[in-house]
């Protein structure tokens, strides 16, 4: 006795799925090879737009422009350690990015943020205010570019989103847990427009705006809450 089943059907699904996850790995390694183009390209104009400005600093200044001058530098390095992370592609869909622990005191790293943002916080009149707790200008061993990139993203969207001479708020807080361990925790807070229930929990998804309106209105794209998540 022989039994016969025809499995043609199941071949071919079986070779188009194969054929269909060849095309997105070479997608996925074309689009790889591009961003690492783009990176190259992008940070090369950067760092000599910074090697200018470390020349520029080294001259004669007055005691605004070298205030002035440290805001474009601040937001130099920052812009590099953001292209460096956004266009490594593979990271960043794995949610592998690399801790680069440095030593740093957080006091100074929140008040360098704040610096870069206070251009943009004068422009529409904001009042910018800050609360320590049980901050005692400790040194701390962390990835400070990853902190500060969320801060400028999570800040950044709170003036945005404030209307003129509203007001944002900015906690940095201190909790000793043993020994030298700390739980380093910031609080955000701002008078802008709110954000409705229903939409909290996709705020954080690539690209997603609450409304299109406010997307022609506040120039974004929706990835800064996304890429403040994946370094979370």
């Amino acid at each position: 006795m022989s039994i016969s089943k025809d499995i043609t059907g199941q071949k071919i699904w079986e070779r188009g799925l194969v054929e269909a996850m060849n095309a997105a790995d070479q997608a996925n390694r074309s689009k790889s090879e591009f961003l690492a183009n783009m990176s190259h390209e992008i940070r090369t104009p950067m760092n000599g737009l910074l090697g200018i400005i470390d020349l520029l600093e080294s001259t004669n200044l007055n005691k605004i422009q070298k205030q002035y001058v440290e805001i474009i530098k601040n937001s130099g390095s920052s812009l590099l350690n953001i292209i460096r992370d956004i266009l490594d592609y593979s990271k960043i869909e794995s949610g592998k990015i690399e801790i680069q622990s440095s030593a740093f005191i957080p006091e100074e790293e929140l008040k360098n943020q704040l610096k870069i943002l206070s251009g943009l916080a004068a422009k529409k009149n904001i009042k910018l205010e800050t609360t320590f707790v049980n901050s005692e200008n400790l040194l701390f061993e962390g990835d400070k570019g990853k902190i500060n990139q969320v801060l400028l993203n999570l800040i950044g969207n709170a003036i945005k989103f404030t209307p003129d001479e509203g007001k944002v708020g900015v906690k940095m807080e201190l909790t000793p847990i043993e020994d030298a361990l700390y739980f380093l925790s910031f609080q955000i807070s701002d008078t802008g427009i709110g954000i409705p229930k229903e939409h909290l929990e996709r705020l954080a998804d690539p690209f997603y705006q609450v409304e299109s309106s406010n997307t022609r209105a506040y120039q974004g794209t929706g990835l800064g809450l996304a890429i403040a998540k994946k370094n979370y």
